[in-house]
């Protein structure tokens, strides 16, 4: 019964870190990745369709981001959808790639950022110590309750 459990709460635990590095990587940070245009959709002939099946992504200088579509008539959705997304950055197209500079953070963005790290960090922490502190605590039972447990 107690490694099933372990079993499945280490599963979920990997599987909420694995988001969780997901989401670190989509921060805007004021440098340029591509991971920040992994959630996108565009618009493409009426289908949304994530933006990696429809450009190539390059990173030239630290803050900028080239965005090079297979197919010239998906610029103005990928501009769209950069527009309308929630990362606060303007697209310019100049005919063959959709262009974009990403600004500096302000004093105000990087508090935001601090406080929600740490958060998260002492929430995780958290979490695993009380988790830990549970199997330590169903290892001290006695022996007779072990067994009938194992048995039920």
């Amino acid at each position: 019964m107690i490694p099933e459990i372990v079993a499945d709460a280490t599963h979920k635990m990997a599987g909420a870190v694995e988001h969780t590095r997901e989401e670190f990587a989509a921060i805007r940070t004021g440098r340029a990745h591509p991971a920040m245009f992994n959630k996108l959709l565009v618009d493409y002939y009426g289908a949304p369709t994530p933006l990696q099946q429809l450009a190539t992504f390059q990173v030239p200088e630290a803050r900028t981001v080239l965005i090079t579509p297979f197919d010239r008539g998906a610029m103005a959705g990928i501009e769209k959808a950069i527009r309308d997304s929630d990362l606060g950055v303007n697209p310019a197209n100049d005919g063959n790639v959709v262009r974009i500079v990403m600004p500096q953070l302000t004093e105000e963005r990087r508090r935001e950022y601090i406080f929600f790290f740490f958060f998260f960090f002492f929430f995780f922490f958290f979490f695993f110590f009380i988790s830990s502190s549970r199997r330590r605590r169903s290892a001290r039972t006695s022996p007779e309750a072990q067994r009938s447990s194992w048995t039920r």
